[in-house]
């Protein structure tokens, strides 16, 4: 609406999650060698950033943000952004992401904590912004069915494990409860085994990824 010009760079095999405006240009690039995936996405970003002459460069995830660091050889405005804790990461990626958030024109982190890990340097340069959450007004209500939904990865950083266990124990003083774990990963199927193990298969449910959560449920 302000006539600006947005192209996502997507590596993704799935269609994205949330709904995207019509203008909005994607282009998408399958990784199809596990061995030479890291340079098949340098040289690919390298590509859309030669075609598309963009003003400045937003990347997420930290082996993304590390790529386009790489890959940006004009010098580009470069907005970095960490979503995660970075205390998961790999040595390595810790090394190179400090290397590269102190080299980046900015940087948003999701939450405070992650926003100091990388330094005083670093903070000065970055903003806070939290995930949105988009409600209508007739949707911010109490809760008459009593049920619990968190939204996420299926993944250990998620740990969705522990909200499981947690519940258990909800479930025992509060069992009129149910809880609802809405994305997709690789630990759907350790999640549904330790639900049916606690005996919770009737209490929590893995419905997979739902893009308008926010107004269904």
């Amino acid at each position: 609406n302000r006539d600006i010009e947005v192209n996502i760079i997507h590596f993704s095999n799935t269609a994205p999650f949330y709904y995207l405006d019509k203008k909005v240009e994607i282009y998408n690039k399958k990784i199809t060698s596990s061995l030479f995936k890291i340079f098949q996405k340098i040289n690919f970003i390298k590509k859309i950033i030669k075609q598309t002459k963009p003003n400045a460069i937003i990347s997420f995830l930290p082996n993304i943000c590390c790529y386009s660091y790489i890959a940006n050889k004009n010098k580009i405005p470069l907005i970095v952004s960490e979503r995660n804790d970075p205390n998961t990461l790999s040595t390595l990626y810790k090394k190179a992401c400090k290397f590269v958030f102190n080299r980046a024109s900015g940087c948003v982190f999701q939450t405070k904590d992650a926003q100091l890990w990388y330094g005083e340097k670093v903070a000065k340069k970055s903003i806070v912004i939290s995930n949105p959450v988009f409600l209508t007004t007739d949707k911010i209500r109490n809760n008459p069915n009593n049920k619990i939904i968190s939204v996420g990865r299926l993944n250990d950083q998620k740990d969705f494990m522990t909200l499981i266990k947690a519940f258990k124990i909800f479930n025992e003083f509060y069992d009129g409860f149910a809880l609802k774990i809405i994305g997709e990963g690789k630990n759907r199927d350790s999640l549904q085994q330790l639900i049916n193990e606690s005996g919770l298969k009737c209490k929590i449910e893995l419905p997979g990824n739902i893009s308008d959560w926010h107004e269904s449920e």
